[in-house]
C-alpha cells in the first residue's frame, strides 16, 4: 500500500496513486439537493474535476458524496452499478432542464412582477427563465429578443 497523501503536503507518492484534495486548496464544493440549478452544480463540479486534475473516479466519489435530499435519493434509488455518465443522465432526466424547455416558455410569458418585488429580482428571475426555456449559448438575437421581452412585460405591468 503507497503511502498516504496529508492535505497540504505532498510526499514522494506515484503520480497514478496522488489524488489532489478540495480541502488543500482552500475551496469548497458544496452540495446539491434539487433546490437549486442542476447545470451549475455540475458545472462546478468539472470545474473542480479540471482544475484538481481527478479522474472519473474522484468525479463519481466527488458526486456522490455532494448530493443530498431528494437528489440524493434518486443516487440511491438507482443503486450502484450505473457509472457516472448514467448518473449525471438521471439527475439531469429529474432535475434538469432536459425536454422542459417548453415549460419554461409558458413559465417566462405567464412572469409578472409580484408585489413587493424589485425590478432588479424581476430581471434576474427573467434572465434565468429564458436561459432554462432556451437553452445553449448566448447570441446577440437572443439577448436583444430577450431585453424586447422584459421591456414589453415592464409596459404591460405598469
Amino acid at each position: 500500500m503507497p503511502p498516504l497523501t496529508i492535505v497540504g503536503e505532498v510526499r514522494d507518492v506515484p503520480s497514478t496513486t496522488l489524488k489532489r484534495n478540495i480541502t488543500g486548496v482552500g475551496i469548497k464544493l458544496g452540495t446539491y439537493d434539487s433546490t437549486t440549478c442542476l447545470e451549475t452544480f455540475l458545472v462546478s463540479v468539472k470545474n473542480f474535476v479540471s482544475y484538481l486534475q481527478w479522474t472519473k473516479e474522484d468525479e463519481l466519489f466527488c458526486l456522490r458524496t455532494s448530493i443530498c435530499g431528494p437528489a440524493g435519493q434518486l443516487l440511491w434509488d438507482i443503486g450502484p452499478q450505473f457509472m457516472l455518465a448514467h448518473r449525471i443522465w438521471f439527475l439531469r432526466k429529474r432535475f434538469g432542464t432536459t425536454d422542459k424547455a417548453e415549460r419554461f416558455c409558458s413559465e417566462l410569458q405567464s412572469r409578472r412582477q409580484k408585489e413587493g418585488e424589485t425590478l432588479q429580482r424581476l430581471y434576474n428571475d427573467f434572465c434565468h427563465l429564458m436561459s432554462l426555456a432556451y437553452p445553449g449559448p448566448t447570441t446577440d438575437l437572443c439577448n436583444v429578443v430577450s431585453r424586447d421581452a422584459f421591456l414589453g412585460l415592464c409596459r404591460t405591468h405598469l
